[in-house]
């Protein structure tokens, strides 16, 4: 878990000033190829704390961007976040969906 955390953490950097298609395609593909690696077995303590580490560190990410005040739950809900905004919910995707050749 400290590897991928360490990972969107390196992802969503207040430096990385790339367009926010760009961040959340790179995210995606890191989520997509954790999700694939740890497919079985039984995962779901795992992928609910990596979902809600990503909801954190999206919403930290674009409330900074954005420049809003707050901690940015108003404005960026786990629904938009996961929802409208395109990042991936681990623990919300079956497996096969996951194994995308």
């Amino acid at each position: 878990m400290r590897k991928i955390k360490d990972r969107v953490r390196s992802i969503l950097q207040p430096s990385n000033m790339a367009p926010w298609e760009s961040v959340c395609e790179t995210l995606n593909r890191t989520l997509r190829g954790w999700g694939n690696y740890f497919c079985y077995g039984t995962q779901c303590r795992a992928r609910h704390t990596l979902d809600r580490y990503v909801y954190d560190r999206v919403r930290h990410f674009l409330r900074r961007r954005t420049k809003l005040g707050g901690r940015g739950i108003t404005a960026f809900p786990m629904e938009t976040v996961f929802g409208n905004l395109g990042v991936v919910s681990i623990q919300k995707m079956p497996v096969r969906t996951l194994r995308m050749r």
